[in-house]
């Protein structure tokens, strides 16, 4: 996977990933998107924290505010939330 070799850092979090994690994350963050959540901003959002989870991280304040952080500049065109759903997460609107 393209772009995961120098590894992720989340600022806010002081989380690092390395290489391999980060790829194991990218695949996981794909992976959901392929399940069907996706669309909107809340469903970027949602994989996001997904992927923070995976990865040890507690999700709190300062992660959701480190997931919208990092989503400015490339998901205006979506709306918020798209009112969609997916079989696999029965239940959940993103």
């Amino acid at each position: 996977m393209q772009n995961t070799q120098n590894g992720k850092y989340w600022e806010m979090l002081d989380v690092e990933l390395g290489s391999m994690q980060a790829t194991a994350s990218t695949g996981l963050h794909e992976s959901i998107h392929a399940l069907g959540v996706g669309g909107s901003r809340r469903a970027e959002a949602l994989v996001r924290l997904e992927e923070m989870r995976a990865a040890g991280v507690t999700i709190d304040r300062t992660a959701m505010r480190q997931v919208l952080s990092d989503m400015k500049g490339g998901y205006e065109h979506f709306r918020w939330i798209s009112g969609r759903t997916s079989e696999y997460f029965p239940g959940l609107k993103f």
